[in-house]
């Protein structure tokens, strides 16, 4: 199965705005291309876009009118500030919880491993050698670190803007409730505790506590790389 590693270093480049519905251009630039589709994912998750990007002054400050995306493409006067887009996207869960790793479920229905049933697998299921450093994949606030039912041993970070990741089945956890992290900081080892049958990390992204498809939150990293890259 591909090893995939997904990275976050940096945001997208300083946008202008530009309204939706004028005229495109015969070609589109990737680097905007690359932000709409982050756009999609965050609003289609249920997150509140504008009200986020408010709160990072990245967004322009306009009252009503027609609706403005972002567009790297341009700079001007009244372009958003670049810092403001990245230190944006550095608040949210687009990295991956382990360095090198292999995904061995998905997220949606399958067959319990257990009982053989359909069930719903609420998250991904990353595969690494037995405790492998695990790593939250945006800065929050540990909520919940312990044991936890069928989840084993179990890490839960608050990121704000209602986005919460799970960290389950690990082998041993290394913060504690109320602890602030910053980016990248270990949270535990990859184990096999709970209702588990064998070393694995089953890592959960959830918004306003409805599970998200995490594997789209890794491709929107991606795309955020390369929203970088075009408009350098």
């Amino acid at each position: 199965m591909k090893v995939q590693v997904a990275k976050l270093d940096s945001g997208p480049a300083a946008p202008a705005v530009r309204p939706v519905g004028a005229n495109a251009p015969a070609e589109e630039p990737s680097g905007l291309g690359g932000w709409r589709e982050i756009e999609k994912l965050l609003a289609s998750a249920g997150i509140d876009v504008p009200g986020l990007m408010a709160k990072f002054n990245a967004a322009p400050p306009a009252l009503g009118g027609p609706f403005y995306a972002i567009d790297p493409r341009t700079r001007g006067a009244d372009q958003v500030p670049m810092e403001n887009l990245q230190r944006m996207l550095k608040t949210l869960p687009f990295d991956a919880p382990l360095e090198t790793f292999k995904v061995e479920s998905p997220f949606g229905h399958r067959r319990d491993p257990f009982n053989g049933k359909r069930a719903m697998h609420s998250g991904l299921d990353f595969v690494a050698p037995f405790r492998t450093p695990v790593f939250n994949t945006a800065p929050g606030t540990v909520v919940y670190a312990g044991g936890k039912g069928d989840y084993g041993r179990v890490v839960e970070i608050d990121h704000g803007h209602g986005i919460m990741t799970r960290y389950a089945h690990l082998h041993r956890t290394s913060v504690v409730k109320g602890q602030r992290l910053t980016s990248r900081v270990q949270v535990g080892q990859l184990g096999s505790s709970g209702r588990s049958s064998g070393p694995h990390l089953h890592y959960e992204i959830l918004v306003n506590g409805v599970p998200q498809d995490p594997q789209r939150f890794l491709e929107a990293g991606r795309n955020a790389v390369k929203a970088i890259s075009a408009t350098k």
